[in-house]
């Protein structure tokens, strides 16, 4: 084995699967301090269908095998850069300015990186034993060289290990739950 070889494990990983746990968090939160969800309707996305065309396009381009074998990674870069411009747009809306910056940094981190979200090798040891990949990925591989060392995943979130960046659209995602609920009883004016 060259030494090359043995400084890159091609494995691949997904860490996205958290974000469901942060969308819930922000449920929950604006549950306990009795935030009316209902209220999360009346918030008005400029180009939602940017937004929405973007990440759906991304998911199917990622989840059926046909597609895998096809599309190349400058494509979702591109579906990611406009799913950032629709944030853009909308930056006046609480919680989407942290959903952009992390955005941002992980597409950052996947241009630099020649369409592939680096995962450190030592963190990925660290919370796994083992060899084998819990979770499967189209844009994630386990390395231990990489040119941006502080933005890939690398942050320990049993099972996953997120980036600064997936840190940030959790919390963004959060921020965007809670702060446009309302209080119950409390009148809400949408003006974006």
């Amino acid at each position: 084995m060259s030494n090359n070889e043995s400084e890159t494990k091609h494995f691949r990983i997904y860490g996205e699967g958290t974000m469901p746990y942060f969308v819930g968090l922000g449920i929950l939160l604006s549950l306990v301090f009795r935030r009316n969800l209902g209220a999360l309707i009346r918030v008005r996305f400029k180009y939602p269908f940017i937004i929405i065309g973007a990440l759906f396009i991304q998911i199917l381009l990622n989840a059926i095998p046909l597609f895998k074998q096809i599309s190349s990674p400058w494509i979702l870069d591109v579906l990611f850069f406009i799913f950032i411009v629709g944030l853009l747009a909308n930056w006046k809306i609480q919680g989407v300015p942290m959903v952009l910056i992390g955005a941002s940094l992980n597409l950052f981190a996947i241009v630099i990186n020649h369409g592939v979200m680096p995962v450190s090798l030592h963190a990925y040891t660290l919370m796994h034993h083992d060899t084998s990949v819990p979770h499967i990925g189209t844009r994630h591989v386990i390395t231990s060289t990489g040119i941006s060392g502080w933005i890939v995943d690398w942050i320990p979130v049993w099972p996953y290990l997120m980036s600064p960046g997936d840190i940030l659209v959790g919390i963004g995602v959060i921020q965007l739950i809670f702060f446009n609920s309302s209080k119950r009883g409390e009148k809400v004016i949408v003006d974006h």
